[in-house]
């Protein structure tokens, strides 16, 4: 069994342990906790986002921005958890996304 495999397992035991409902509660409160003190920062006029190894649930999908989600293990997420989401969850790696980083920017 590879990485990837105990990544996907993990979370599919958590969501049979706790039922959906359940698994949709720890994520709103995952939401809290992980963002509590930089909340205030999230841009909320712009109200946008991108969830980066987001996991089979982005804990954003508690909130009101406008996110995209992503995850390389998006797919395997999605065959075997099928979980209700309002924003796009992508099967896609970070460095997929194509951002420049700091340090080419001279910072």
């Amino acid at each position: 069994m590879n990485q990837a495999d105990h990544e996907v397992n993990f979370w599919k035991g958590l969501v049979v342990s706790l039922g959906i409902d359940g698994f949709l509660e720890l994520r709103k409160k995952d939401w809290f906790e992980k963002t509590k003190f930089f909340r205030n920062s999230i841009d909320k006029e712009q109200g946008q986002g991108i969830d980066v190894g987001c996991g089979p649930h982005s804990i954003f999908e508690q909130s009101d921005l406008d996110i995209v989600a992503i995850d390389p293990l998006m797919n395997q997420y999605k065959e075997l958890i099928d979980l209700p989401v309002r924003n796009p969850h992508l099967n896609m790696s970070g460095e997929e996304i194509g951002l420049t980083p700091l340090t080419q920017k001279g910072r």
